[in-house]
């Protein structure tokens, strides 16, 4: 449907920009133009909604532009806005690769500022305006008179009270979103609203209601949850939209209209399309309040309802409507008005222009502020220098607001967008966006429109430059301060003596931008004047004191390369530049400053100190290091030192070397005994992991092996008898090997039960405990091993019959060494292991001997258990 509203209004979008959107204006500073689509959400309806804003607006372009100018590098930034829970990734991957615009993000709500001031050149929103802000508390409140009480919207109520709730919350957020815009947008520029306004489509939102109370009278929701519910839309009519515009006073209407598109999916599509599209809009808000499983019971009760609903269509059709709105702002920065009012009125310009508002602001003040370029040059044909001079209550004069503003940042708010380039070969890096870029945002061309403000003024009148205020500020400091580099050297170009005008504290500009590091403005102000280095202020700072007190090195640097002489000035403290980067813990300013030989390392201020006698008092750390080491290398003393050779003196410092060492050490044994930790915590990992896996493949085992000696009791060789009074017992049951048999084999089937039982049933949390349980199975394993093979070679004499007993008796003197053989040799691995054989004992004596030798045995007496584990031995037997 929303496509359909696009494809509808394209030719009224086209219209209203081709007639209506003043683009001379527009790009008078800058061939930017900026484009915001308010409520984008993530579908490709808003790129359609965008390329055909972007093609009107290249058709004015070609038309009025390029017919005048050879300029033809038209580049269009669109900023695309939805809430922060927005999926913007989604919608980048959809951006044609084909298209002719920048691409950028910017989460929010569009109720408030998004943007600075005056910077959106277009705004566009469809489909989203009636969607509200909140749910008018009225409707929810059992003892008020708008209590929708079992509806879920004012659609299809009687109360007249709850569509006033609705018009009501609407238009406050109307009010927001208006008042946002008309900061933002700027003069000449044009909003286009388009919203649906009445369809048979959205009535449909009733039917969801109706099953929301089919589950309430069965039982499975709380009729509490239905009536606190309300669907935050409202539709606005032609008589509402041009209330809410005229009420608020910040844009005119340049057209309004309620069209009637025709639409496919309304009057053609049948009643479960319908409510399967409807389904998609209302979910999620269903969800929000209801839960996923009653709203996904809800949707489809009422896509159950097709049949009812396609009758209620019949009989209650309505054609679809949407609203198109075309606003332009008004009031602030209309150059045409005010001459139109000037004109009409009679009005004494003269005297107009020395009138202030309650903030002590005049007319000329209200235009620099804002950046109106074209009404201050109208203003100032009115203008002399008294009024030009008046103060506000913020104590500032309009030249000096202009200086201030020079770059625009708006309540010092943080802009976060996504930009997406147009280039074809960089679209791709969109698809790998999830993190938003932290930035300010500044319009192209305000810069251009503010300094030309100023450079105005200055033509005008050049003594403006050394106007200030109460605190002795001129518009050069305040420019400067802000970093605005063209303002300063705009002021600079009318009144260089300007840059020698201090505050009254005794600062020049040159002191603070030196302290905040802002090199570029301190390159220009020494250029202009270089003996400006040398001005103190009332505490006897030269701007070297306080570009010390910062962390640029380069600012420093930039100094002292045009006068080395200011290297030992003192302040009224009697501290040098060096003094007060040891005081402030400046490592790469001490040692630029050491690279000086000029420089007096050991100077002493008023409190007799030295540069080291600061250093001591440093707190501890890599920096604190690193500055004593510089001063010491550079032959610093203490101030009690100084003019003599001290010998306690060398003694302490080499005292003190030693106790660095030492101190170093003590980190150094400290990270390895972090290490040494991780490896013997890996280590009883990898031990436990061992055992477990011994113990698991026991249990494997002795299952294996009862088994084995339960079936055999019933695979004889033989069989057994079948008839008579003894039926079942075993043909071989008389032989001497029979009997053999049965006993061992019923030893190892006994043996291997047990051990299952035993390693079902205990468990050991400690790793020596789970060795002695496997040490001890393992012992019993071997007997049924041992059991097992001896009922083999018992049944096996059987087997061969007694005339080819050679044959039985050559498998035992086979199988009897191999197994006697490897029975004798885990006994010798398993007494070497905890008997020590083989001096196992000295080797872990000299490996406790040699690790008691470290700083860290305390932690190696902790690990000392895995000394065996990390012995050469290959083999570990339990």
């Amino acid at each position: 449907m929303q496509r359909e509203v696009l494809e509808g209004s394209k030719k009224m979008v086209r219209d209203a920009i081709i007639e209506k959107f003043d683009i001379k204006t527009m790009l008078s500073s800058s061939n930017t133009l900026c484009i915001v689509e308010f409520g984008c959400s993530v579908g490709p309806n808003t790129l359609i909604a965008m390329q055909h804003v972007v093609e009107a607006l290249k058709d004015k372009y070609l038309s009025q532009i390029i017919t005048n100018s050879t300029n033809d590098n038209l580049e269009i930034q669109i900023f695309f806005n939805d809430h922060v829970n927005n999926d913007f990734n989604t919608l980048f991957r959809s951006l044609p690769i084909d298209r002719s615009y920048y691409a950028c993000g910017v989460p929010g709500s569009f109720h408030g500022r998004l943007f600075p001031s005056r910077s959106i050149h277009f705004a566009h929103s469809s489909c989203s305006i009636h969607w509200l802000s909140k749910i008018p508390k009225e409707l929810i409140g059992e003892k008020s008179p708008s209590w929708n009480k079992g509806l879920i919207h004012y659609i299809g109520t009687s109360n007249v009270e709850v569509v006033n709730a609705y018009f009501d919350q609407f238009e406050k957020d109307m009010e927001m979103f208006l008042n946002a815009r008309a900061e933002e947008i700027v003069h000449g520029g044009m909003m286009v609203l388009i919203t649906p306004f009445s369809t048979s489509y959205i009535r449909l939102v009733k039917f969801f209601g109706s099953s929301l109370t089919d589950l309430v009278n069965e039982g499975k929701l709380d009729e509490s949850l239905v009536d606190s519910f309300n669907l935050p839309m409202y539709f606005p009519s032609v008589e509402d939209m041009t209330k809410v515009v005229e009420k608020n006073g910040c844009f005119s209407i340049e057209r309004i209209e309620l069209t009637y598109p025709k639409s496919k999916l309304v009057d053609e599509a049948d009643a479960k399309t319908l409510i399967i599209n409807l389904r998609a809009v209302l979910e999620g808000v269903l969800i929000n309040h209801f839960g996923k499983e009653i709203a996904k019971e809800a949707c489809e009760r009422t896509i159950l309802k097709s049949d009812e609903i396609s009758a209620w269509m019949k009989a209650n059709y309505e054609k679809s409507s949407q609203l198109f709105v075309a606003l332009k702002p008004v009031g602030s920065g209309d150059l045409e008005s005010l001459k139109i009012i000037i004109k009409n009125d009679g009005l004494d310009l003269f005297s107009l222009l020395a009138l202030q508002n309650d903030a002590g602001e005049t007319a000329l003040y209200i235009a620099v502020s804002n950046n109106y370029e074209e009404i201050v040059s109208y203003l100032l044909g009115f203008c002399n220098l008294e009024t030009a001079m008046i103060r506000s209550k913020a104590d500032f004069d309009a030249f000096h607001v202009a200086a201030k503003s020079g770059h625009l940042v708006v309540d010092n708010r943080t802009y976060i967008s996504i930009v997406v380039p147009y280039s074809r070969n960089l679209v791709r890096a969109g698809e790998e966006i999830d993190d938003m870029l932290d930035c300010k945002f500044v319009c192209p061309g305000l810069n251009c429109r503010v300094l030309s403000i100023v450079r105005e003024l200055l033509a005008m009148w050049p003594g403006l430059c050394k106007v200030c205020n109460s605190s002795n500020t001129s518009p050069l400091y305040s420019a400067a301060v802000k970093g605005h580099l063209d303002v300063v050297n705009a002021i600079l170009d009318a009144d260089v003596s300007s840059i020698r005008i201090v505050r009254k504290n005794g600062k020049t500009a040159l002191h603070t931008t030196a302290r905040y590091g802002l090199l570029h403005i301190v390159k220009a102000l020494i250029e202009r004047d270089p003996d400006i280095i040398s001005i103190k202020d009332k505490k006897g700072q030269t701007a070297l004191h306080m570009a010390v007190k910062g962390q640029d090195t380069f600012v420093v640097e930039e100094m002292l390369d045009t006068d080395s002489s200011i290297l030992n000035e003192r302040d009224k403290k009697g501290n040098t530049a060096l003094h007060i980067a040891t005081r402030k813990c400046r490592p790469q300013i001490v040692s630029l400053l050491l690279s000086y030989t000029s420089l007096d390392v050991n100077a002493i201020n008023n409190q007799k100190e030295t540069a080291m006698d600061l250093a001591d008092k440093l707190q501890y750390g890599d920096s604190a290091l690193l500055i004593k080491e510089g001063l010491t290398e550079a032959g610093a003393k203490h101030a009690r030192f100084v003019g003599q050779f001290d010998e306690a003196s060398e003694l302490k410092r080499t005292v003190s070397d030693i106790k660095h060492e030492v101190q170093s050490q003590l980190i150094q044994n400290e990270k390895t005994r972090r290490r040494v930790s991780g490896i013997a915590k890996e280590l009883r990992k990898i031990h436990r992991e061992a055992v477990q896996n011994t113990i698991n493949s026991v249990t494997v085992v002795a299952v294996l092996f009862a088994s084995i000696a339960f079936l055999a009791i019933f695979s004889l060789p033989g069989q057994y008898v079948e008839t008579g009074p003894e039926a079942g017992k075993a043909r071989i049951a008389d032989t001497v090997a029979f009997r053999v048999f049965c006993l061992l084999n019923a030893t190892s089937l006994f043996i291997s039960l047990a051990v299952v039982v035993v390693q079902i049933t205990l468990v050991a949390w400690d790793t020596r405990a789970q060795k002695q349980i496997v040490s001890v199975v393992n012992k019993l394993m071997w007997a049924a091993c041992v059991s097992t093979c001896g009922a083999f070679l018992a049944v096996g004499f059987v087997v061969v019959g007694r005339k080819s007993s050679w044959m039985a008796i050559t498998i035992t003197v086979l199988g009897a060494p191999i197994l006697i053989g490897t029975l004798v040799s885990l006994c010798y691995f398993v007494f070497r292991q905890h008997f020590g054989i083989c001096g196992s004992d000295s080797q872990r004596r000299i490996r406790r001997a040699s690790g008691s030798k470290s700083f860290s045995w305390s932690h190696s007496a902790n690990i000392s258990d895995m000394d065996d584990y990390n012995s050469d031995d290959r083999i570990y037997a339990l």
